[in-house]
């Protein structure tokens, strides 16, 4: 959990399967509110959500401490 007050709406996420949906072997921890030293921006950005059972996801396999 990001905990600037500014910045909760950027939390650190996983990322646990890749643009085609296929699984990865190793989840990726992304910081959402990381900010790319040469452009100053923030590269990563929730854009769409869905429901987990959808796709048999099991959300607490992933939660991060």
């Amino acid at each position: 959990m990001n905990e600037d007050p500014d910045l909760l709406h950027r939390p650190t996420g996983r990322v646990i399967s890749d643009a085609m949906g296929v699984p990865l072997i190793q989840p990726r921890t992304l910081d959402l509110a990381a900010v790319d030293p040469a452009t100053g921006t923030r590269p990563h950005q929730i854009i769409k959500t869905t429901d987990p059972q959808k796709y048999g996801i099991r959300v607490s396999d992933y939660l991060i401490a």
